[in-house]
């Protein structure tokens, strides 16, 4: 019953995501922003899902092998890694450094995520214009 649960929440995190690509269907440095925005909003919002989705032992690991990702086990990372492997492209950034571009970009949303969920800093900001300002760094 946790399992299924877990899979609707994944597949609910999922379609969050995908309305980003539906916001800026040409712009993927957009999608991205976008994506890192709608990632921790959710979170943020649903501090429980994170615990159930990322601090359980029903998370499956994104695995690294030889420079490459490997499985397609979770949908949320494919469809953020998608759209990034499409603006690198685009930006005609060097393919071997994909990997690490989309491992930071999506440690630094999950990671913020992380210490929000977990009150580690209080913000007395709007914390999606410090995820668009962080992420969007991360491209220059």
């Amino acid at each position: 019953m946790l399992e299924e649960l877990i899979k609707e929440i994944i597949n609910k995190f999922y379609l969050t995501l995908e309305e980003c690509k539906k916001l800026y269907p040409n712009n993927y440095k957009m999608q991205i922003i976008e994506m890192g925005k709608a990632y921790v909003k959710f979170m943020v919002e649903n501090p429980e899902y994170f615990k159930l989705i990322y601090l359980s032992d029903a998370s499956e690991p994104i695995i690294i092998r030889n420079n490459r990702f490997f499985g397609d086990e979770d949908k949320t990372f494919l469809i953020f890694k998608n759209t990034a492997e499409k603006l690198f492209e685009e930006n005609s950034i060097p393919k071997e450094l994909y990997v690490k571009k989309i491992l930071t970009m999506w440690s630094m949303v999950h990671g913020i995520a992380v210490i929000i969920v977990n009150k580690i800093i209080d913000y007395d900001g709007d914390f999606l214009e410090l995820i668009e300002g962080v992420i969007g760094t991360s491209f220059e």
